[in-house]
């Protein structure tokens, strides 16, 4: 099923045509994740980024949710959980919705 068209609010950066900068953030995401950490072994796809003052990601996962991540950029990768944070949305319309939210935060 092709991925439905969205426009991102303008604090978000579309991250599915720059996708240099979009495996930086996987790669990121991957070293700060601890084994117990739900989205550990899980595969991710950077979808876009936040572009205003917040340090808020979001990708999207294998299973076809999304998972927005507040990566912390931390000098050495965490031993546990609970951090880097993350929420977890459902499907695309789900994802639209969350980004329609918090548009003005």
């Amino acid at each position: 099923m092709p991925e439905p068209s969205i426009e991102f609010a303008e604090r978000w950066v579309d991250l599915r045509v720059d996708l240099e900068r979009g495996a930086k953030l996987v790669a990121e995401l991957q070293r700060e994740l601890a084994p117990d950490h739900e989205l550990f072994g899980v595969t991710a796809t950077a979808v876009a980024r936040c572009g205003g003052h917040c340090d808020a990601a979001m990708f999207k996962l294998d299973d076809g949710r999304f998972a927005v991540v507040h990566l912390s950029y931390p000098k050495s990768p965490p031993d546990r959980a609970p951090w880097p944070m993350v929420e977890v949305i459902g499907d695309w319309d789900a994802m639209a919705a969350y980004l329609l939210e918090h548009e003005g935060l």
